[in-house]
């Protein structure tokens, strides 16, 4: 885990000459007095200001934060305790009560249906068969392969080691929020399933796609010295235009998927594509939000920033996914600085913050391609595209090449 936080620079001071110790005898009871009147000043406005548990914060007001850095995923933490319910704990909490108190702090409250009743909704009347083959492993749960009435799904559970009242949380919440989704270019929800009384072996059941995800898809697929290309580019604007069409549903319910790269995007045989891992997304109640996370070769300046940001996030993280498809490469790769060297991560995020980096496209990325993704990665939000308006070019582009 690193820290991306400011550095305190002190400098020692040396006299230069024996005048400024007469500077300093004048000086001194001038400062003195000025340190006096601050104190009285600091200590009558301290009792001026209403107590903290009375006082709102400005809707735009943003707490501070720290930007922690798990391998390539980022997590923007906020100075924050205003979204734990008064009186909890989490390390109090017990599994059993992280099902009843689930929070969203992005939203603010409660969940609108209890946890445990939407659980008991979906629970899937016959066990999971687990066949342990580990299909993705993510920052506190993992995918693994398994078996449901004579059908290969796939079973996202917490990792041993990171099975707590918070991890647990995410979790329900990512079922609470799949529960709601009706769209074929979604990884369709089966079901959940637990045997625990605690529920501490909760199981989030979802289709399998045999092709897997687009990124690992892309590098079996990407042209070599001996190899020609797999993947045709009508291939491609076909799982563009999936993925585009799953954010135009996820917009229009007023949800942020917050982490739209390849390894999110699945693939089956027929070549269709379809946006999984909901494990961040969250449903929008204000016109924007805050609380960042995600993977930063994929994040949008303003998350990355931890200023508020709308869909308009996901559209940028869609974006650097049209690199990917042209590329067949992550964002960003193989760049270097004028010495040679390779970006590092923190580089890379620094200058996406300041609007000075953009992915490559190849030399046969097709042109309108090229020019959409550059609108959807646009540093300001209000000039990056729709959802909607992405899939019409799609289409538009589609037609022509018939």
């Amino acid at each position: 885990m690193s820290w991306f936080a400011g550095k305190r620079v002190l400098a020692a001071g040396k006299d230069v000459d024996r005048g400024a110790s007469n500077v300093a005898v004048i000086v001194g009871p001038i400062a003195g007095v000025l340190v006096l009147l601050i104190l009285a000043m600091w200590w009558w406005c301290r009792r001026r200001e209403p107590s903290p548990r009375s006082s709102t914060t400005p809707p735009h007001e943003k707490p501070s934060v720290d930007l922690v850095v798990h391998d390539d995923y980022v997590e923007v933490v906020e100075h924050d305790t205003c979204s734990r319910p008064e009186g909890d704990s989490a390390d109090g909490q017990t599994v059993a009560a992280a099902m009843k108190h689930v929070q969203n702090a992005d939203v603010g409250g409660d969940v609108d249906v209890a946890a445990v009743s939407i659980l008991d909704a979906h629970r899937l009347p016959h066990p999971v068969v687990l066949l342990e083959a580990v299909l993705g492993r993510g920052t506190y749960g993992e995918v693994i392969l398994g078996h449901y009435h004579d059908t290969l799904v796939a079973v996202k559970r917490l990792r041993p080691d990171h099975n707590n009242p918070k991890n647990m949380q995410s979790l329900v919440q990512e079922i609470e929020l799949m529960t709601r989704f009706h769209s074929p270019f979604l990884v369709h929800f089966v079901g959940a399933m637990w045997t625990h009384p605690d529920m501490d072996d909760l199981l989030c059941v979802v289709e399998y796609m045999d092709l897997r995800d687009l990124q690992s898809y892309l590098a079996k697929s990407k042209a070599g010295p001996k190899k020609s290309a797999s993947f045709s580019w009508p291939q491609k604007m076909t799982c563009a235009r999936h993925m585009a069409l799953a954010l135009s549903y996820l917009h229009d319910q007023q949800v942020i998927h917050r982490d739209v790269k390849a390894p999110n995007v699945l693939l089956n045989q027929s070549m269709a594509a379809k946006l999984g891992d909901f494990g961040i997304a969250r449903q929008v109640v204000e016109k924007s939000m805050s609380n960042a996370v995600g993977t930063y070769r994929w994040m949008a300046p303003e998350v990355l920033k931890g200023k508020y940001y709308s869909v308009k996030a996901d559209v940028y993280s869609f974006g650097m996914v049209l690199s990917e498809l042209d590329t067949h490469v992550v964002p960003y790769y193989g760049m270097t600085n004028p010495k040679g060297q390779e970006l590092g991560n923190f580089t890379i995020m620094f200058q996406v913050m300041n609007g000075a980096i953009k992915p490559a496209f190849s030399p046969t990325c097709p042109p309108w391609l090229h020019k959409l993704a550059l609108r959807c990665i646009e540093f300001d939000p209000t000039l990056r595209p729709t959802a909607q308006e992405i899939v019409q070019e799609i289409q538009a582009q589609e037609k022509l090449q018939l």
